[in-house]
């Protein structure tokens, strides 16, 4: 099967033409499958996202796209090829579908931002980016949501820096949202405990 690389990910505005022009290399190739996003990921599962009225639609194909990542981190020989720029380029990706006004899709991007870390896959940028997210995610009135947030935060801390986290969240003690200033909190104690002293 033909892969597509990171290098040849645009930033995420240009993803659809990407997708759209994989699967005409495909027909044109006479492919049985058009090549594959990000090493592991079907442009098919990318369009299916993209579809914002079909709201069904997108929960089962975020959860074909979390099940297909899951099988990548099993496999270690293909998580090695993944990990760096094209990890980095899926963080892109798939960060932006945390603050989703449908839940299940906002909860396995959460997940799957939280494997990232977890795996520590050499990601190099989006930390900034992701971390404003989450953080403005702690006010979603699901108490699920939150707690799954702050576990994922708690991951990017053990990743990273503490302090670079905590810098990143300081401003957030004065967010007008309670929820958010109390997992702001949390996380600040979780950065002074994970930090060597420093």
């Amino acid at each position: 099967m033909q892969r597509v690389f990171s290098e040849q990910i645009p930033q995420s505005e240009k993803l659809m033409s990407l997708v759209r022009a994989s699967q005409d290399q495909a027909k044109s190739d006479h492919q049985v499958e058009p090549p594959l996003l990000f090493g592991f990921l079907s442009p098919d599962v990318v369009q299916g996202l993209n579809e914002m009225n079909q709201w069904k639609d997108r929960t089962t194909t975020m959860e074909t796209l979390q099940s297909q990542f899951e099988q990548l981190l099993l496999d270690r020989d293909r998580l090695r090829e993944f990990e760096g720029e094209d990890a980095t380029a899926f963080l892109e990706f798939i960060y932006k579908f945390i603050p989703d006004i449908n839940f299940k899709i906002s909860i396995s991007a959460i997940k799957i931002v939280s494997l990232l870390y977890q795996e520590n896959l050499k990601i190099t940028r989006h930390f900034n980016e992701v971390v404003r997210q989450l953080i403005e995610k702690l006010s979603d009135s699901k108490q699920s949501i939150r707690d799954i947030t702050l576990d994922c935060c708690a991951k990017m801390i053990k990743a990273s820096q503490p302090v670079t986290f905590a810098n990143n969240i300081v401003k957030d003690l004065q967010h007008a949202n309670w929820h958010v200033r109390e997992g702001v909190v949390n996380l600040l104690v979780r950065c002074l405990l994970s930090s060597d002293g420093n």
